[in-house]
């Protein structure tokens, strides 16, 4: 179902002028998707609807316009918080959440820059080295919040670091590096990686409606 979906967003993109004209165009070629896919899967008896598929083409694009905005205010790159988005999106945790969780890490950065400030201290003791960038110090703060025991502590630290989103990051949390490593695997497997051109061109077919 992933290959058909995404077969629908190249030919979306080619056939809307990059996503600059309406979604009329868009309904238009999600129907004739549709009709393909009810022909194939006609036999087992189940069927897709065309609303179904435009939403699902609609989705996609506002996932890759956001990202494409989280992206220019981190300073990472959409790929790398698409695959972040779905470790996210596995713990439950919310588009508007992960966003939130996102920009505070990187302002916890900026105000552990300054080595006699209360985060600096606290990244220090967890074994985070901002200087390696987001992606490195997330990582390695997922590390090492795993191996910390469940209590009180743990959730202050996460709040600390992730400010009003770190309750709801624990999910996330918890499985360490590797669990971020396997959801990593598992998005780009199932074609959940956003591309930063994807990403691009979202924001703009967004922005001219």
């Amino acid at each position: 179902m992933a290959s058909w979906l995404g077969d629908l967003l190249i030919r979306l993109k080619v056939e809307t002028a990059d996503f600059q004209q309406d979604l009329g165009k868009a309904a238009h070629v999600a129907e004739g998707a549709a009709r393909k896919v009810n022909t194939a899967l006609a036999g087992i008896g189940v069927g897709v609807s065309v609303a179904g598929i435009t939403l699902a083409v609609k989705s996609a694009i506002d996932l890759g316009d956001e990202l494409n905005k989280l992206s220019l205010k981190t300073g990472r790159s959409v790929e790398e918080l698409s695959k972040l988005r779905y470790a996210a999106v596995l713990g439950d945790v919310s588009m508007e959440t992960f966003t939130k969780g996102m920009r505070d890490f990187n302002r916890s950065m900026v105000e552990a820059a300054d080595p006699q400030s209360k985060l600096a201290r606290l990244f220090t003791a967890l074994g985070v080295d901002i200087s390696k960038g987001p992606t490195v110090a997330f990582r390695q703060f997922a590390e090492a919040f795993s191996k910390w025991p469940e209590n009180e502590l743990r959730a202050a630290v996460a709040m600390e670091v992730l400010r009003k989103a770190g309750a709801e990051f624990i999910p996330v949390l918890v499985g360490g590096a590797k669990a971020l490593d396997d959801a990593a695997d598992q998005a780009e497997r199932f074609g959940r990686v956003v591309s930063t051109d994807f990403a691009q061109q979202a924001d703009l077919f967004n922005d001219n409606l």
